[in-house]
């Protein structure tokens, strides 16, 4: 019989994982094409600078980079959202208290 993969198993989270970085590189190519394809249509020349690209990668790799210390703490297919997050709270504490 088949199990359904619960919502806080590795499996999840290394889709998550792959979505965002898929996500990160169709931004880039984006960026990178759209200019070349704005000029080739003769919509006139444009530029993508640092800007668009700083701020839409930060936007996607802030959750990539919030939800990579869960990665190795979950097991395959079944896990309790709570095991992972008792397990870094220590963790936490002392960062938070390291500064």
């Amino acid at each position: 019989p088949r199990r359904a993969f619960a919502g806080s198993s590795r499996e999840t989270l290394l889709l998550l994982n792959n979505l965002l970085l898929a996500c990160a590189c169709a931004m880039v190519l984006l960026g990178t094409l759209y200019p070349l394809l704005a000029d080739a249509l003769g919509l006139g020349k444009l530029s993508v600078g640092p800007p668009y690209f700083g701020t839409l990668f930060l936007v996607l790799m802030a959750p990539l980079v919030a939800l990579l210390p869960f990665g190795p703490l979950t097991r395959w297919q079944r896990e309790q959202a709570s095991r992972p997050l008792a397990m870094l709270a220590p963790w936490a504490g002392l960062a938070v208290a390291a500064g």
